[in-house]
């Protein structure tokens, strides 16, 4: 099966030299076996990785100069959860200029990347031509996550989870205030370009949870109740948004706020398990055992594969 995968992958990128064509890979682990396959095939690789200190506009302005290259450039793109969720918004509206980019660009991730690109870039997920999978090849890969043997014996004893998903950058708590200035700036900005009511929202809802890092509650409240409104009706969004800023709250140290959001998630999707595994997080926190209990037999009912919640509840 894997073998057919990576001849397809190679069949591809064959097929498509010297014309546009965007394609996603989804890795765990390095890449540089699969560099090595696609290098073996006569191809060059230009690698291009972005960090969170790269200016929003550096992919672009390095694929604008793909006349420059020779005919058998690849595009390798890493690094694009660096810059979520702006880049997805800005990608998703201006997805165009790929046309004219003669050349395969691919975008390497992991699942997770992957999975937001498609999430929140919807548009720009239509615009791709092939996605290919090559997760089960890493599988011998998966003790990657721990750093160090510290780490790997913490995680074991209470998994909390990382404070964001979806669309909230994971290193929003590491950036000084500055850069979390920037990317609101940046967002405040697309706010006002953006037309598609859902986009906005998704703006507003990353715009909350960035004024709460900067502890500027009144336009964090603001861009938040802008949200609930351009969402009404939508409970199941409105229950993540919430539960998406229990999460920030969390990352403030203000648990019982965070466990009123959390409440108010559940009461418009009384089936989001994660809500009340974190809402037990949060109880966890503040020493009331009893609740988080009862929260993380909630969340096994809901979900009883629920491997979090049964570890959380043990440790209890």
């Amino acid at each position: 099966m894997f073998i057919q995968l990576l001849k397809g992958f190679l069949t591809e990128l064959e097929l498509s030299k010297g014309k546009d064509n965007l394609i996603f890979v989804t890795l765990a682990g390095s890449p540089e076996w699969l560099e090595k396959e696609v290098a073996k095939d006569g191809f060059e690789i230009l690698r291009v990785e972005l960090s969170k200190d790269d200016s929003l506009f550096k992919l672009v302005d390095v694929l604008l100069k793909w006349r420059d290259t020779e005919e058998n450039t690849v595009y390798f793109i890493y690094g694009m959860s660096n810059q979520f969720p702006e880049i997805l918004s800005y990608l998703n509206l201006h997805r165009d200029f790929l046309f004219d980019v003669k050349r395969p660009v691919i975008v390497m991730g992991s699942e997770y990347e992957i999975r937001e690109i498609a999430n929140n870039a919807p548009d720009l997920w239509r615009f791709r031509n092939r996605t290919f999978d090559f997760l089960e090849r890493e599988s011998e890969s998966e003790v990657e996550l721990a750093e160090s043997e510290a780490e790997a014996e913490e995680a074991a004893e209470f998994i909390s989870e990382p404070i964001f998903s979806a669309t909230i950058p994971l290193s929003t708590y590491k950036w000084s205030d500055e850069e979390v200035r920037e990317r609101t700036e940046l967002n405040e900005h697309l706010l006002e370009i953006v037309s598609d009511e859902y986009r906005k929202s998704e703006i507003c809802k990353t715009l909350a949870v960035y004024y709460l890092r900067l502890k500027e509650y009144t336009k964090s409240e603001k861009c938040f109740n802008t949200f609930l409104k351009l969402r009404e009706g939508d409970d199941k969004d409105i229950s993540w948004g919430y539960s998406l800023r229990a999460q920030a709250l969390v990352g403030l140290k203000q648990f019982d706020k965070a466990i009123e959001d959390f409440e108010e998630a559940i009461k418009h999707n009384p089936k989001n398990d994660d809500a009340y595994k974190r809402r037990g997080n949060a109880y966890r926190r503040l020493k009331q055992y009893e609740r988080a209990i009862e929260d993380y037999n909630m969340a096994i009912e809901l979900n009883p594969n629920y491997a979090d919640a049964y570890n959380n509840r043990g440790i209890v």
